[in-house]
């Protein structure tokens, strides 16, 4: 399913058929949520961000990482969340 949305938002991304997109950063809290496969996504105070960039030894419930991403606004996911692009992510002690 995972790759059937990526390939999808590629097409999309090849045709020029995406909405603008939105530099974010902050720090957030990960935590995994139990859907469908299941999802790894960034909750921060006003957002919760899902999608493609964060590093295998940062899929850990609860700890806390500062970020650096592109929001897309028109994109959607099975997985809660708005869909981000992580570029810089980092543990927070």
């Amino acid at each position: 399913m995972r790759l059937a949305v990526t390939s999808c938002v590629m097409l999309l991304a090849a045709c020029g058929i995406t909405g603008p997109e939105i530099e974010i950063q902050g720090t957030g809290t990960v935590e995994f949520v139990d859907v469908l496969e299941g999802c790894w996504v960034i909750r921060t105070t006003t957002h919760v961000l899902g999608g493609d960039g964060l590093p295998a030894d940062l899929k850990v419930h609860g700890i806390r990482v500062r970020f650096v991403g592109t929001l897309h606004p028109d994109l959607v996911s099975t997985c809660p969340g708005r869909i981000v692009t992580l570029h810089e992510v980092e543990r927070v002690p």
